[in-house]
């Protein structure tokens, strides 16, 4: 199961960047289930960026209680339980050895912290969210580029055509009479 929500997590490519995002944390909080929180970081400089969320929609105010995301800039996991609040536990996401985001999971009081397995999976499943998100980006990326591409050659095109008309008018005129001169010349 936790294998399917990852394929159908990073498969999705062709859905855009936010539908990826949205995949993933849905795997995610799968992966731990109990009530858990997802959330899809994206980093802006020197700092991370909620992109998607999944579960409890009052995430973001849960996130201003912990502070540690600064070392997940820097690459390390960050495992964290504090008594009636919860436990986090987030993961970079590493894409040519850089940090380009983190993935955060937020389980409620009582509920068990993530096994050594399905850590590992989280993690496989953050740094392959970085590298689908990156191919997603791409792809839009060209898509754009294609539909630009297609837009300058029927720009072209007109231009063309506009050119073509204007000149083959006076022309037509010159060469008729041209043509006229050149059988009345000899009278």
């Amino acid at each position: 199961e936790r294998v399917s929500g990852m394929s159908s997590a990073l498969t999705t490519t062709t859905g855009g960047v936010a539908a990826l995002q949205n995949e993933v944390v849905r795997a995610a909080a799968a992966i731990v289930g109990q009530g858990s929180k997802a959330m899809f970081l994206v980093r802006e400089g020197d700092q991370l960026v909620v992109q998607a969320i999944y579960g409890d929609r009052r995430f973001p105010s849960d996130l201003s209680r912990w502070e540690r995301f600064p070392s997940v800039l820097r690459g390390g996991i960050v495992r964290e339980s504090r008594p009636g609040e919860g436990s986090l536990l987030a993961m970079p996401m590493f894409f040519q050895g850089e940090v380009l985001g983190a993935l955060a999971l937020i389980m409620p009081a009582g509920a068990q912290v993530p096994a050594e397995d399905q850590e590992k999976v989280l993690v496989v499943l953050a740094n392959n969210a970085a590298i689908a998100m990156e191919n997603a980006r791409l792809y839009e990326q060209e898509k754009e580029t294609v539909q630009r591409l297609r837009q300058l050659d029927a720009m072209k095109t007109d231009f063309l055509s506009t050119v073509q008309h204007e000149l083959r008018t006076p022309l037509t005129a010159i060469l008729g009479l041209s043509d006229l001169i050149e059988m009345c010349w000899e009278t």
